[in-house]
């Protein structure tokens, strides 16, 4: 064929000139396969074939193929014959067959079985030996309990050695006599001990007020100091003297107020009270000494808390108190 626009020779058939890029209005025949379209994938299946080749499904109007065992069964033949079954025996037209059957309930067991007679033996055997083990475990737990190992395991009275000097009734005991009486056993005075113990006490209070006093002069004398070793063995001392006047008011306050020296327990216990309170001005005061460099600083400070307590002339009121009474209150034997 010639193009119309350039008058190039193509070849037939050919949709657009290759030269003037004119289009010639030419078609093509596309080629349509033969068969049916599997309703299921769309796939085509060709003509004659009854099930699509893609998702296996039967054709539209095709009959499913029933598949077929092939099973070779031997043939019955007579029982002349020399075939697999030729042992089978075939009974007569005129003769009924005789058919064996079998029921799955077991006979009645009779008395001469002796199966049956082991089966409860077995079963009362294994009955005594269950209520034997368990009253083995039984018993020996109620055995354990009651009749432990260590016979003193559960004893409640007091066994170990104690100091009793602080409450009392001095020395030391292995055990407390009162749960254990006997005849020979000689018993303590406990009101005579408990007189001591506060006659004691009420001496070692003049001691801790003498120190107290002595601790002050000293704090008067070194607080404005700058050595700070100084000031901190004044410090170190005040402390350890408070410390030992509330360990005598603890020791004294555990004799009990239901003794008969009940009221020269008190007495005694207040002297050491306004000790304590002495001491634990002199301790605050070196607190605040002991924060500073150059206490001069802020003298007025420390002696604001050191005088909180001290009268004009300088003088404890707590200090006092203690001296106004100390003779008076001195425990009495009854």
């Amino acid at each position: 064929m010639i193009c119309p626009n350039c008058g190039a020779r193509l070849s037939d058939g050919t949709p657009t000139c290759p030269i003037c890029a004119h289009d010639l209005g030419a078609t093509h025949k596309i080629f349509r396969a033969q068969g049916t379209w599997c309703p299921s994938c769309g796939a085509l299946i060709p003509e004659g074939d009854g099930a699509c080749p893609k998702c296996g499904l039967p054709a539209p109007g095709a009959r499913p193929v029933r598949p077929v065992r092939d099973i070779h069964l031997p043939k019955i033949t007579d029982a002349d014959n020399t075939s697999e079954f030729s042992a089978i025996q075939i009974p007569k037209s005129d003769e009924e067959p005789i058919v064996e059957t079998k029921s799955a309930i077991p006979p009645p067991r009779g008395d001469d079985d002796m199966t049956l007679g082991y089966d409860h033996m077995a079963r009362v055997r294994l009955m005594v030996i269950a209520a034997f083990a368990s009253l083995l475990v039984v018993g020996g737990a109620i055995l354990f309990i009651t009749h432990p190992f260590d016979p003193g395991k559960y004893d409640q009275r007091a066994r170990e050695e104690a100091d009793t000097s602080m409450v009392g009734s001095p020395g030391q005991l292995d055990s407390l006599s009162g749960q254990d009486v006997r005849a020979s056993a000689p018993v303590s005075d406990v009101s005579a001990a408990t007189f001591d113990l506060l006659h004691d006490s009420y001496v070692e209070l003049a001691g801790l007020a003498q120190r107290l006093d002595e601790q002050e002069a000293y704090f008067l004398e070194n607080y404005l100091s700058e050595d700070e070793e100084l000031r901190r063995r004044g410090y170190d001392s005040a402390e350890q003297l408070s410390l030992e006047i509330s360990n005598l008011i603890d020791s004294v306050g555990q004799l009990g107020s239901a003794s008969e020296y009940a009221e020269d327990i008190d007495n005694v216990i207040r002297l050491g009270n306004w000790l304590r309170n002495r001491s634990d001005v002199l301790v605050e005061a070196w607190e605040i000494d002991l924060g500073y460099l150059v206490p001069s600083m802020v003298q007025d400070t420390i002696d604001e808390t050191y005088y909180s307590d001290k009268d004009d002339d300088g003088v404890s009121s707590y200090k006092l108190l203690f001296d106004e009474n100390y003779a008076a209150w001195e425990p009495k034997e009854a």
